[in-house]
């Protein structure tokens, strides 16, 4: 990567977003009753939300709930095992 002209930051940057693309695919969801999914596997929540430089608790509402606003008001949502799955398969392989 030197080569092309990346510094050492930029190429620590690319390493750690990389590293929690493929560290999201190391979270486990559960159903945690009534069709709605939680985190299994806390730890690797905390390393893919250090790496992407996020708080764990905003990284972790982005991944189990959904948000809808309606005039001034904002509704959440948790969302079931199954959607989360599927939203986070249309991440990497939608085109």
């Amino acid at each position: 990567m030197s080569i092309v002209g990346f510094s050492p930051e930029s190429q620590n940057d690319v390493f750690k977003v990389v590293s929690a693309i493929l560290n999201l695919g190391n979270i486990h969801f559960k159903n945690a009753g009534d069709d709605v999914a939680e985190i299994e596997n806390r730890n690797q929540l905390e390393i893919t939300a250090k790496l992407l430089q996020v708080p764990v608790n905003d990284l972790e509402e982005a991944l189990i709930c959904h948000q809808v606003k309606t005039g001034k008001d904002v509704i959440k949502k948790n969302i079931s095992v199954s959607k989360v799955k599927f939203l986070i398969y249309l991440l990497f392989f939608q085109r």
